[in-house]
């Protein structure tokens, strides 16, 4: 872990102004490394979910002004859908 988070110049360009969100475990390799441990080193903040429910998601990323989403393909169609656009 150490050497993967040393090998980035910036984290994700992850800092203490961004916040991301976090639904994928800790557990699973790309929610440890790519959502906690680059968060941690990045100073950014973590909105935490247990799982994914779509209106609790949508009502935290406004609330905590979320800068960045790391989502997986059927939140990004569910986000499309629910777009203004």
């Amino acid at each position: 872990m150490v050497t993967f988070l040393s090998q980035q110049n910036t984290p994700l360009g992850l800092t203490s102004d961004d916040t991301i969100t976090a639904v994928l475990p800790f557990y699973h390799i790309y929610g440890m490394m790519l959502l906690m441990m680059n968060a941690i080193y990045g100073g950014a903040k973590v909105v935490v979910f247990p799982k994914f429910d779509p209106k609790l998601y949508l009502q935290r990323v406004k609330e905590f002004g979320v800068t960045h989403l790391h989502i997986a393909p059927p939140m990004a169609n569910f986000l499309a859908k629910k777009s203004p656009c």
